[in-house]
């Protein structure tokens, strides 16, 4: 588990700091939930938000930027996030 919130919170940061990858992270992070076998809650979270990036994408529905928050929040509230990385370690 703890492992899985180090790695969220790293893909949190990079969603905060560039958001063209969303697709691309929301898959990782939930890969990242299914390998660590966290609970079905939050695998479903990540896979819904993957869902709807891609009817973002295709304009289909919602937004990219509303896509970008739900997922920075899901990310936030399951990482652990070390606070050794900072912008000067870029």
């Amino acid at each position: 588990m703890m492992a899985a919130g180090w790695l969220f919170g790293i893909l949190c940061k990079s969603v905060a700091d560039d958001n063209s990858n969303l697709g691309v992270i929301a898959s990782q992070a939930m890969r990242i939930a299914q390998m660590a076998n966290l609970c079905e809650e939050v695998c479903s979270r990540f896979d819904w938000i993957d869902d709807h990036i891609s009817l973002a994408v295709s304009n289909t529905f919602g937004t990219l930027d509303e896509c970008a928050k739900d997922l920075i929040n899901a990310l936030h509230q399951y990482s652990v996030f070390p606070l050794f990385i900072t912008d000067s370690n870029k």
